[in-house]
């Protein structure tokens, strides 16, 4: 019976004793990397930002963001609208990307309009979205379609208020500068297309329009296209979409992991961003807050929220934090609503 017990504690000793090594390395790991890793990682990361202000990219001239960025700051009624941005034109007031809806932007004081950009297989850059066409029953990608059928595509015929329009065409690039040099409005163009083929035909069209960076911003989901493009083109204003799902898509770990995810986002913004010289990040609403815009504006950069539809939000985006936000209806603009009943 003694024996038993003596080889009960024994074993209690051993399983204490192995317990104390593990957690016994596991300090000594530690002391480890707070000895080694970390200064080297501290170094690592201090020659890394040296290297940032060798390779980063001269910012636009002050003119030209003022021209395309800057907002009034009298308090003028029609100051306010300055905060919206008309997504797609206002694809619920008017069909999405097409003359029509421009006009209804420019009639309700908005110069701010953010439309689609893609390349046709003919090498064309047209104002289309992918949806315009599953509408119109084609399910084909847009870089594989030719301008002479897209040209055959009736972007109003399948909006919900189609019987109020005349019937249009899908705008070219090249047609869409020359009706804004007239109707001057402060053009938003986003393409989620990053192939070489977008970036060579990009490149293209900026050196054939010399004012096209004094009309246009140029919102991406690749940051590897603005800074090929800024680098030659150092005035070219440029804006970045942050999709919801990119992050998810990409790693497993963001989306478990919330230090990892803020790690990267600090390193996207405060070393990718800088270094490339983007002016506008576009954040879905859900993910942002006030302290999320005072860290963007703290390097420079104006935070914008997509999408806002609801009066009540607009007030807050407009009142509250002061932000400029993507709306597809330009009617739900509050002050819009509270003018039409005073009346």
């Amino acid at each position: 019976m003694l024996g038993k017990v003596l080889n009960t504690l024994n074993m209690i000793y051993q399983l204490i004793l192995y317990s104390f090594s593990i957690f016994s390395f596991f300090i000594n790991f530690f002391f480890l990397c707070c000895n080694f890793l970390i200064p080297w990682l501290a170094i690592f990361l201090l020659m890394l930002l040296i290297a940032t202000k060798f390779i980063k990219l001269k910012d636009p001239d002050k003119e030209i963001i003022d021209e395309l960025l800057a907002c009034s700051n009298n308090k003028e009624e029609n100051s306010e609208m300055e905060f919206p941005i008309a997504n797609k034109g206002g694809v619920f007031d008017a069909p999405e990307n097409s003359i029509v809806a421009l006009k209804q932007c420019l009639e309700k004081n908005c110069r701010n309009v953010l439309l689609d950009l893609d390349v046709t297989k003919c090498n064309q850059l047209v104002i289309l979205n992918k949806q315009t066409l599953e509408k119109a029953g084609i399910q084909e990608p847009i870089n594989q379609l030719t301008l002479e059928k897209l040209k055959g595509i009736n972007p109003v015929e399948h909006h919900a208020l189609a019987q109020q329009f005349e019937p249009e065409k899908i705008l070219t690039l090249d047609e869409l500068l020359e009706l804004n040099s007239k109707l001057n409005l402060k053009l938003y163009l986003l393409t989620t297309n990053s192939s070489n083929k977008m970036f060579e035909t990009l490149r293209e069209a900026i050196k054939k329009h010399p004012k096209f960076m004094n009309q246009v911003v140029l919102i991406t989901t690749s940051p590897f296209i603005v800074y090929q493009l800024r680098k030659q083109f150092s005035n070219l204003i440029c804006g970045l979409w942050m999709d919801k799902t990119t992050l998810a898509k990409n790693s497993y770990l963001f989306k478990t992991s919330a230090i990892l995810m803020a790690i990267y986002m600090a390193i996207f913004r405060n070393i990718i961003s800088p270094v490339i010289g983007i002016k506008i990040v576009i954040i879905h609403k859900d993910e942002f807050n006030a302290h999320i815009s005072s860290l963007w504006r703290s390097v420079g950069i104006r935070p914008i929220v997509y999408t806002v539809n609801s009066p009540n939000e607009k007030r807050y985006f407009q009142q509250v934090v002061k932000t400029q936000y993507l709306t597809d209806s330009l009617r739900s603009e509050p002050q819009i609503i509270f003018k039409t009943k005073a009346r």
